[in-house]
């Protein structure tokens, strides 16, 4: 495993544990039982993704492609405590006054500029974060939950659930990124100096991983090793 052979301090899972390729209840269930085991480490982060919002709660708003009921129920059977999942995550390191910035897709300029009432990228989450504690009230009109027009949605651009790489993402000014939602056939790791900007699109069928350290994020291939 990944996670033994590395030993890391801290994993942060990036979200989208359910629907992989529509997969089977069976598939399903053995994920489920995982998450179920995995959210109760202390030293494990798991953010949501879009597709887990489609068993997070019985909204028909939040559906996804691959959802069926019969996976629902499977998966409902665990009771998941989704109160442990988070919408994003700051990976900071205050010896060297770095952040990542973690979400499931990506948090784009184009979204972040839309939201004039708040200043920084930090603020701008504050702002619009969603209160987990009650997990049936989660809405589609929730700006983060809702897709874009390049994935069949309503909105101009996709929120940090739904961001579509390839034709939503636009880097923000000093502000480093890493995410997934978007498959890639290899990870894309891009900087702009211009703006002081990094990010990292890490989506490829679970072939990659990254490794922070020393103030460098590291992308490394899978291989034969399994997570």
């Amino acid at each position: 495993m990944i996670i033994e052979k590395e030993k890391p301090g801290q994993v942060i899972f990036l979200g989208d544990y359910f629907d992989d390729y529509y997969d089977s209840y069976q598939e399903a269930d053995n994920t489920a039982t995982w998450l179920s085991k995995s959210i109760e480490q202390k030293k494990r982060i798991h953010l949501i993704g879009n597709h887990d919002l489609s068993y997070m709660t019985d909204n028909p708003k939040l559906k996804c492609s691959g959802y069926t009921r019969q996976k629902h129920d499977t998966i409902k059977r665990h009771e998941i405590d989704w109160k442990k999942l988070q919408l994003y995550y700051w990976l900071t390191d205050d010896s060297l006054c770095d952040e990542w910035l973690c979400t499931h897709a990506g948090f784009s300029y184009t979204f972040y500029s839309q939201m004039t009432k708040v200043k920084t990228p930090s603020n701008v989450l504050e702002f619009s974060d969603h209160d987990l504690e009650n997990i049936d009230d989660l809405n589609y009109e929730h700006r983060f939950f809702q897709a874009g027009k390049a994935r069949q949605g309503s909105a101009n651009v996709g929120g940090i659930l739904w961001c579509d790489y390839y034709e939503e993402f636009k880097p923000i000014p000093d502000l480093k990124q890493i995410f997934g939602h978007t498959p890639l056939p290899s990870p894309s790791h891009l900087k702009n100096n211009e703006i002081n900007s990094e990010h990292i699109c890490l989506d490829t069928a679970l072939r990659h991983y990254a490794i922070y350290q020393n103030g460098e994020m590291q992308i490394k291939p899978v291989r034969e090793e399994t997570l």
